[in-house]
């Protein structure tokens, strides 16, 4: 069996409480396992040849750094209340203690809070009380604010905290009402206290989100949507779809529906506005395979892919030209985001040079798509 077939098996197996493979592991297994960031779910389903001691310490420490940042949250929490900061708590901590059976089988690195946007502020503040510091990295602050959508804090003992005031970046064409969330999120049990944390719709579109920013490449997110799958019933699965459809997220949303039920045996309920990816799409997407490239690391691999997915699955051609030309004719976002100053003198040669490099990746990964 090739590695990516082993790493879909043990992720099908993981989910329906199997038996561990029986299969030859080739040895690169425990690497993807290290990359995804699976090996606190998935090392104990390995074939009994390729689990190693190093590999059963690297599962340990994993599933104690979950443990400590969820008590992390715990300390923090309370003063964010104080503050009069509502915070929500998104992504991997909110899983981990809303969903998964174990919450320790979820991997995640850093902590997901949203708070209203006129308190940002207020939560630095309170965090800073407790000894956290704004995160120093190669962005510039003056363009921060105006092209982003949380700060970064680290606290004294290296747990990072995102504080957002938006689901996604400004001039994204997707959205996600981060008002909304706030007003559906639900309350569950955090150790010796309470925290709110976003419903289980909301949290598979911000996870059909990030996968699109990310190319698809995150299978952590298959295990997600299984253990999401269960809590929403045909009331839920309506509101992610009109969601999906006002924030302009459905087709990525098709594409996440069928790529989870192809690689972890997901099944979830049909949903018609999911179904216009049309035939041409189809088949570009087809052709890339996606699934498989997300347990191949195409999107790391492949300079273009991941804007390559998003050019496919954004809706209506008005929009595709207006983002291919964001991405040809690169904007101060895109700058920014690459560790440039736009302010720094040569700023539009960099753009012009970064402007040609996108549209050569992106010609390479169509002709990969139409069988070239």
């Amino acid at each position: 069996m090739a590695d990516t077939d082993i790493l879909r098996e043990l992720i099908r197996r993981h989910l329906a409480g199997g038996p561990p493979v029986d299969a030859q592991a080739p040895p690169r297994i425990a690497d993807m396992l290290r990359n995804h960031h699976l090996e606190s779910a998935l090392v104990p389903l390995l074939p009994a040849s390729a689990r190693t001691p190093e590999l059963d310490d690297d599962r340990t420490v994993a599933r104690h750094r979950t443990a400590w940042l969820l008590m992390e949250l715990e300390r923090i929490l309370p003063p964010l209340e104080r503050a009069g900061c509502r915070p929500v708590v998104l992504k991997g901590a909110a899983l981990a203690v809303a969903h998964y059976p174990d919450p320790l089988d979820r991997w995640f690195v850093d902590t997901d809070i949203l708070v209203p946007g006129d308190r940002v502020d207020a939560a630095c503040i309170a965090l800073a009380d407790l000894g956290y510091v704004p995160l120093d990295g190669d962005r510039f602050e003056s363009f921060y604010d105006r092209h982003h959508l949380h700060r970064v804090m680290v606290g004294p003992s290296r747990a990072v905290v995102e504080i957002h005031w938006d689901l996604t970046i400004p001039r994204s064409v997707y959205d996600h009402d981060p008002e909304g969330v706030r007003e559906r999120a639900v309350t569950v049990r955090l150790g010796r206290t309470t925290c709110r944390v976003a419903s289980p719709a909301d949290q598979v579109l911000h996870g059909v989100y990030q996968q699109v920013v990310d190319g698809f490449s995150d299978p952590r997110r298959v295990l997600d949507l299984a253990r999401l799958a269960p809590a929403l019933d045909a009331d839920s699965w309506a509101r992610v779809e009109t969601l999906a459809v006002a924030g302009r997220l459905h087709r990525a949303l098709g594409l996440w529906l069928e790529v989870a039920r192809e690689l972890g045996g997901v099944e979830t309920p049909h949903l018609p506005a999911t179904g216009d990816l049309g035939h041409h799409a189809h088949r570009l997407l087809a052709n890339l395979d996606v699934p498989r490239g997300m347990l191949a690391f195409r999107a790391q691999r492949t300079p273009g892919y991941a804007r390559f997915l998003h050019l496919v699955l954004v809706p209506g051609w008005r929009i595709r030209l207006r983002e291919i030309l964001r991405l040809v004719l690169p904007d101060e976002f895109h700058l920014m985001n690459a560790g440039h100053d736009p302010q720094a003198a040569g700023s539009r040669s960099r753009r012009a040079v970064m402007g040609v490099l996108n549209a050569r990746n992106l010609s390479r990964v169509l002709r990969e798509a139409l069988g070239f």
